[in-house]
């Protein structure tokens, strides 16, 4: 698109290093494709506005679920290419100017789980139960620390384990924050001890009752 091509002329006029350029140019080309097959319309940066690149971050973390760094540097170039299109009159604002970035939350600031002795007793009964799904609910919150609202959310392939480790992602928690927690060794065996019972036409979330996730 000629839109496109020009703006990598602008970039090379201004001395953006190779990288950068070639990042920016991705970014634009992934957006127009996701344009073109949500609307089924040839893509128009003439008609650009602000709900084509909400709907886009939405896409990016949700269905594509890419990294956090990914999606921030995809809508650093939107927005680059959006002003270099008021520059030229062909938009009157910026539609990306207001979309906020993913935050990261600080692995120093990550909520702390809460100790064994102040848990014990509680942690005992569920395990004594033998409830899977319930102990894998329980390990889970005690090791990770994450929110109920967080745990609810979680879906399968936001769950990676391995023979010696593990990790959670959590997509949108607390104030729209991306983070990747470890699953300690408690965890992770809840998990796949409820997973060899759990029913496989429940859905994609990972933990589900009988009315849902």
């Amino acid at each position: 698109m000629q839109y496109i091509e020009d703006f990598r002329k602008e970039l090379i006029r201004q001395e953006k290093s190779e990288n950068t350029i070639s990042n920016y140019i991705r970014a634009i080309s992934d957006f127009a494709n996701f344009i073109e097959s949500t609307t089924g319309d040839s893509f128009n940066p003439e008609q650009l506005i602000e709900l084509d690149i909400r709907e886009y971050k939405a896409y990016l973390l949700n269905i594509a679920k890419q990294n956090p760094n990914t999606i921030n540097n995809k809508l650093s170039g939107l927005s680059k290419f959006c002003d270099y299109l008021v520059a030229l009159d062909i938009l009157s604002t910026n539609p990306a100017r207001n979309i906020k970035k993913v935050k990261i939350q600080n692995k120093n600031t990550a909520p702390k789980s809460l100790t064994k002795s102040d848990f014990y007793k509680l942690r005992r009964e569920f395990h004594k139960s033998g409830n899977t799904r319930d102990i894998a609910i329980l390990e889970v919150l005690y090791n990770t620390g994450c929110r109920v609202s967080e745990l609810c959310n979680i879906e399968l392939d936001d769950i990676a384990i391995s023979e010696r480790k593990g990790t959670l992602t959590i997509r949108s928690g607390k104030g729209a924050k991306y983070r990747t927690v470890p699953l300690n060794a408690a965890a992770r065996n809840a998990i796949q001890t409820y997973l060899k019972v759990r029913p496989l036409s429940t859905g994609s979330r990972l933990f589900q009752g009988q009315r849902g996730h």
